[in-house]
């Protein structure tokens, strides 16, 4: 039994760094400067392999309670590393999705400039000067 817990306990913490890694991968997608549309499927990607990892994590958890009772200062560390490394994620889309509500606003306060100027969202009515003979 000792050498298949062992064995159990190394499957446990690879499934850890794994994830790790995968967390690694997405924040720097996040920081990097590509086009949205590659980067968005890469992420996409990611998060489902980190999903499907977080899944093993937690069957393993059900099929052996006792992982959770480990005291490893490695496995510790790696979880406090993957923990910031998601809160450095939540942070960029978070700025993200600010800078994305900013450039709304500016588009629609623009918008509504052309219409009051220049009559861009008026339907219908057009314009008709009529001279008068005299």
């Amino acid at each position: 039994m000792g050498n298949h817990h062992a064995s159990v306990i190394a499957e446990y913490r690879k499934l850890y760094g794994q994830l790790l890694e995968c967390t690694k991968h997405q924040l720097d997608l996040l920081s990097a400067e590509e086009s949205l549309e590659r980067m968005t499927e890469v992420y996409l990607r990611s998060a489902e392999n980190w999903e499907a990892i977080s899944v093993r994590i937690d069957r393993m958890a059900l099929e052996f309670p006792t992982l959770k009772e480990i005291q490893d200062a490695a496995l510790a560390e790696t979880m406090k590393n993957i923990q910031a490394y998601l809160h450095m994620i939540e942070a960029r889309l978070s700025d993200s999705i600010h800078e994305t509500g900013d450039g709304l606003r500016t588009v629609k306060d623009q918008k509504m400039l052309m219409n009051a100027y220049y009559g861009m969202d008026r339907r219908g009515y057009h314009s008709f000067y009529v001279d008068e003979k005299k």
